[in-house]
């Protein structure tokens, strides 16, 4: 097998983001190099390859024929079940609006590959009693055979294992050892080929999307690429829509125009309501008491009853600085108790404070009230359910008392919260280990080094956990270092 040289290879990912507005970094040269051979055969003389290369860069009909090979395509029917929990108590309300406004529910399954996520929504749409007249689905990829095989709508029956039986049976039909979508399905969605870094978006008829599934596919753009499709996508997303995006997929710190909302036990994006602007009221009046004339006015007060006594100063209030403050000095002494009860008396002023609530609950774990401190952690998600901080710390500790299913999902949720968080995605990988999920820790111990090594200025946390490092990421790179190296 001769070698694909680099700059081959740079080249071929210089095109793919050129034409399709794909990011190929390093980590993907080894499969654009088994694409070249799928394409070329396994010993190419390197004046071919660059031939092929030039006719890439020309030819629309070769590039297709690359795509499969070089996108996963990887779906299923229910891919994600959570997600599609999350939508199945939207769907009411997004049917109830829509109908009341006399238009379709408009859905977009953005790079659908071979339509599985498509009918799954259409099935969705289906049992929850919309009829197809109701709805505008579509289904769109980059990839022109995939969709070819989406409008097909005809899968192997093993694909089939994720749908229930009685929705299978309900809404396919089998042919030779093959499932085919049914008239319902083929009524309701609809497929075209569409390249979302570099196509116009599609428009509904109705103007605007109420949800758009874009799962997994920003895996391939670089940020400039995603920054632009993410404002294209917002702009076609009707105010209050939704955006569903893959597990691994976080916009913080790159878009910061959808809200982040936990439906379930999932994380989805919502396009905000516009803020009502305020009308002007009535113009008002200025009533003007009459001068009294000095026949009728008032005796003079006495010099005496005029020498009021001025107003005692104010004593500044304590701000929840203040008492976290404090607290944190007699915790570093290792004075608990009176610290628990100074972040108490705190709360008891503030009670609204996150960073006092999740110290209380990290002084309980320190004292050894396990109860306790889970339902602080608990009522810190219930004050701010989007804190990546409080679900850390409550995945740590649910991790050191044994609930370790429970304790992967807060890890999970603060690291999607939060994917700079070095020391979520350490315990991540702890707790991957304790799992037996052997391939999970090494990602996660990646993950915590790569970001570990982003040395950050101060603390990411606002409460004080005690014996907690402050050394801008450097104890966290060690222990995941040491953790690689043992797996």
């Amino acid at each position: 097998m001769i070698p694909v040289s680099q700059d081959q290879l740079a080249s071929l990912a210089s095109i793919l983001e050129d034409r399709l507005g794909f990011r190929m970094g390093a980590e993907h040269d080894a499969g654009l190099r088994m694409a070249l051979y799928e394409r070329l055969g396994a010993s190419p003389a390197p004046e071919q390859i660059d031939g092929y290369l030039e006719a890439l860069r020309q030819s629309e009909g070769e590039l297709r024929r690359l795509l499969p090979l070089v996108t996963v395509g990887k779906t299923s029917f229910y891919r994600d079940e959570r997600q599609f929990g999350a939508f199945r108590e939207l769907l009411p309300e997004l049917l109830r609006r829509a109908r009341a406004e006399g238009r379709a529910l408009s859905i977009w399954s953005a790079g659908c590959a071979t339509g599985e996520e498509t009918y799954t929504l259409a099935m969705e749409l289906l049992l929850e009693g919309a009829r197809p007249a109701e709805l505008e689905l579509l289904g769109t990829d980059v990839n022109p055979e995939a969709v070819l095989a989406a409008r097909a709508g005809r899968f192997l029956e093993a694909r089939s294992e994720p749908i229930p039986t009685s929705i299978r049976e309900r809404f396919f039909e089998l042919e030779g050892g093959r499932l085919q979508a049914g008239p319902a399905l083929r009524e309701v969605a609809g497929f075209r080929t569409q390249n979302l870094s570099r196509d116009p978006v599609p428009t509904p008829a109705c103007g605007a999307w109420d949800v758009v599934f874009c799962r997994n596919v920003f895996i391939y753009f670089s940020v400039p690429t995603l920054r632009r499709v993410l404002t294209r996508l917002h702009d076609a997303i009707r105010p209050g829509g939704w955006l569903f995006l893959g597990y691994s997929e976080s916009l913080f710190r790159i878009f910061d125009r959808f809200e982040l909302v936990r439906i379930g036990d999932s994380f989805l994006y919502r396009k905000p309501l516009p803020v009502p602007i305020a009308t002007p009221g009535p113009p008002v009046q200025l009533i003007v008491a009459p001068v009294p004339s000095p026949a009728s006015a008032a005796p003079p007060i006495p010099v005496a009853a005029q020498m009021v006594a001025p107003p005692s100063p104010k004593v500044p209030e304590k701000s929840p600085a203040d008492f976290l403050g404090r607290a944190v000095e007699l915790i570093r002494e290792g004075f608990f108790p009176p610290a628990l009860a100074l972040v108490d008396e705190g709360i008891g002023e503030r009670p609204g404070d996150l960073a006092l609530l999740l110290t209380k609950a990290h002084l309980h774990v320190a004292l050894r009230d396990y109860e306790v401190a889970t339902g602080c952690y608990e009522a810190a998600l219930a004050l701010e359910p989007l804190s990546a901080e409080a679900h850390l710390f409550l995945g740590v500790h649910l991790m050191d008392r044994g609930d370790l299913e429970r304790a992967a999902a807060e890890l999970t949720r603060a690291t999607f919260l939060d994917p700079h968080l070095a020391l979520g995605h350490f315990f991540t990988g702890r707790c991957c280990e304790r799992l037996a999920d052997l391939a999970g820790a090494r990602r996660a111990y990646k993950n915590a080094l790569a970001e570990a090594r982003r040395s950050r200025a101060k603390s990411p946390f606002m409460s004080y956990y005690p014996d907690l490092p402050d050394d801008g990421g450097i104890s966290v790179a060690r222990a995941a270092e040491l953790s690689l190296a043992a797996l």
